[in-house]
């Protein structure tokens, strides 16, 4: 019997996320099975839609997933969300654009979405999930500093589209999913902790809501925020031979 966790990933987005991880996961099989749900709206609609149970007191770790299905109106999507999962992920945007944007609202969201195997683990991609692919080249060195400013959030998804050189995702090898991790992997310690090496006394969950208040203090004092993509920052968690 397999002892491979099955997991659910809960996308904001209906296309590029789930396009993405399932390439992941058809190269690295980390999971015996695993179910991607599109939320279809970004983390400021999720933290309204979540507002009112807070408020009350009513929402219980085990029971956002039974509250998704309650307000589900697609019987298949619904059938999804009964499944039972040993693991939760949500995917979202950092979004700081919207004109809903909250930092207060966002880290809500973090501390409570901290834990896979409870409520489910939150990762922000900064600024949004096409951060994934913003490298110049394989092993771009300039990706550490890569920032995007705020004038220019709304045409990131062009910049990218222009300024990338990895390829399409169809077209990813093991290689540059792991490129994409590793080079996601030191610039948030080199955003947290200075460091340009990795540390195994640092843990990556620790540094999450972190480096998110750094992104908040970037975006509001100084009109720009860094591209970084945690959203596939579990993967190498599941296995120890990620990197073989």
């Amino acid at each position: 019997m397999s002892n491979k966790p099955k997991v659910l990933i809960i996308t904001e987005g209906k296309k590029t996320e789930p396009k993405l991880y399932r390439k992941a996961f058809e190269l690295f099989p980390l999971f015996n099975k695993y179910e991607i749900y599109s939320y279809k709206a970004n983390a400021y609609d999720l933290y309204g839609y979540l507002e009112p149970y807070w408020k009350d007191g009513s929402l219980e770790d085990s029971e956002f997933l039974q509250i998704l299905q309650e307000h589900e109106n697609s019987e298949e999507k619904k059938k999804v969300l009964e499944q039972n999962f040993s693991d939760v992920f949500l995917v979202f945007d950092f979004d700081p654009h919207d004109n809903r944007y909250d930092f207060a609202k966002l880290k809500r969201l973090l501390i409570y979405f901290n834990e896979s195997t409870e409520s489910g683990k939150l990762y922000i991609n900064y600024p949004m999930v096409e951060s994934y692919k913003h490298f110049l080249s394989m092993n771009d060195e300039t990706y550490m500093d890569r920032l995007v400013r705020f004038e220019d959030l709304t045409s990131y998804k062009r910049i990218v589209a222009r300024e990338s050189r990895i390829g399409n995702v169809g077209d990813f090898t093991r290689d540059t999913f792991r490129m994409i991790v590793n080079g996601n992997l030191h610039k948030l310690y080199y955003l947290c902790l200075d460091e340009r090496t990795l540390s195994d006394a640092v843990k990556i969950d620790d540094l999450l809501t972190y480096v998110a208040e750094k992104q908040n203090t970037f975006i509001t004092q100084a009109q720009y925020c860094y591209v970084l993509n945690t959203g596939l920052l579990f993967l190498p968690q599941f296995s120890s031979k990620w990197d073989e």
